[in-house]
């Protein structure tokens, strides 16, 4: 089996895993119902659809559904990535694993598996959100800002003149980043099988990045006010620590003669 089956079979015959993938399909989807609720009893009218999107509405509309979606991402990864490496360890299935298949091809797989896995769940939730809005805010013209507010930033003017590509790029990023995420969770998980060391590790590397001033969250949102020389400094510096992160738990758990 390839990586992703490997990965993608555990989750489709455990109730709790599965009960998470909806909880990501699902908060993207409450938000488009939510923001209607919302133009329709204040009487904006209808958002223009790449406006009204999950990463892309400004306000307090979505504020609350996009925090418990983005904040909680590494815990939601580990319920459903890590606890199979754990599983894995725990019934000693990962030994059965490493003896047919080799350590390195074990290893591999995991951590390809989990990063194919995860950026293909985000991005479909992410997606489907982008396809909905445009569909129940079809015709819809308000904005919520001033595209010519920023001539001097050329990715916000970007962003303006292509919106339907800047919500599929940041989509992009954020599925790529949460993936990655997902994969340091299971890294950690190949070294030590236990919940309380993956979940809260594996949180505590997501917040860091999101608690600095040069916040991770900032590269999530298209028709912000930051331009490329601010943004892309964040999503380098974080992809290194996250990939470093990676490679020495790999690294770790492949010259590790006991596991």
């Amino acid at each position: 089996m390839t990586g992703v089956q490997t990965c993608a079979l555990p989750i489709f015959h455990d109730k709790v895993k599965l009960f998470f993938v909806l909880v990501i399909v699902v908060l993207p989807v409450i938000q488009v119902v939510q923001v209607w609720i919302v133009c329709h009893n204040l009487g904006l009218g209808f958002y223009s659809p790449p406006y009204a999107t999950f990463v892309a509405l400004p306000g307090v509309a979505h504020h609350i559904l996009n925090r418990v979606f983005t904040w909680f991402m590494p815990l939601y990864m580990a319920l459903i990535f890590a606890d199979t490496v754990i599983e894995d360890s725990q019934t000693r299935l990962s030994s059965s694993e490493i003896v047919r298949i080799g350590k390195k091809s074990y290893i591999r797989t995991k951590v390809i598996g989990t990063f194919t896995m995860a950026f293909v769940l985000i991005f479909f939730s992410l997606l489907l959100n982008l396809m909905l809005c445009y569909i129940v805010f079809s015709g819809g013209k308000f904005i919520g800002m001033d595209p010519g507010d920023s001539p001097e930033n050329f990715l916000y003017n970007i962003s303006h003149a292509h919106p339907l590509l800047a919500n599929i790029a940041f989509d992009l990023v954020k599925a790529f980043m949460c993936a990655l995420i997902a994969t340091v969770g299971a890294s950690i998980a190949l070294i030590a099988p236990n919940r309380k060391i993956v979940y809260s590790l594996t949180l505590i590397i997501w917040f860091i990045p999101i608690m600095l001033n040069k916040s991770l969250v900032l590269i999530f949102k298209p028709f912000s006010e930051y331009d490329f020389q601010y943004l892309l400094p964040i999503f380098f510096s974080v992809t290194f620590a996250f990939v470093l992160i990676i490679i020495c738990m790999a690294f770790w758990r492949l010259k590790d003669d006991e596991a």
